[in-house]
């Protein structure tokens, strides 16, 4: 879409990198212009691996809380790096690139802890029940942390 950049900042381990990437959206995008980011909560790990089954696997529970300490995961399986955020730390590297006064959005809310919510997904009536469920509180600061992404959004002011 012209005027907007994105990025998924979780591919980015270090501080650093991430700031940078989004600076680079920065100069990248009109005046005027968004610059939306992906986070990955710092929780979500412990989210996802109650919710799945495997956080009984020692190893799997010793990965998801040493995220959970520094943010810094390593997949187990593939030994892919991410990074994950403490929701409140998004906005600070957003201003440090240049781009002041970020919003974030909670994507799934707790939904995606509910387990199968496909359901809702039948008619548009329904989708429009859960959606509106979702946009209720997608952006209540207490809620944040337990959506396993966050969207953040920030305007590129004129230079």
């Amino acid at each position: 879409m012209p005027g907007v950049r994105d990025a998924q900042l979780y591919h980015l381990a270090e501080r650093a990198d991430r700031v940078r990437a989004l600076a680079e959206a920065r100069r990248a995008v009109r005046p005027g212009g968004m610059v939306a980011a992906a986070t990955i909560n710092r929780h979500a790990g412990v989210h996802d691996t109650v919710r799945a089954g495997s956080y009984v696997d020692e190893r799997q529970r010793e990965t998801v809380h040493a995220a959970v300490r520094d943010g810094h995961l390593v997949s187990p399986g593939s030994g892919f790096p991410a990074y994950f955020h403490d929701p409140d730390e998004v906005p600070g590297e957003f201003a440090d690139a240049g781009l002041p006064g970020a919003e974030r959005y909670g994507l799934e809310g707790a939904f995606w802890l509910y387990g199968d919510v496909e359901g809702w997904l039948d008619g548009p009536e329904r989708r429009r029940l859960l959606l509106d469920a979702q946009r209720s509180m997608e952006s209540v600061p207490s809620l944040l942390g337990v959506s396993g992404h966050l969207l953040t959004v920030a305007t590129a002011e004129t230079p």
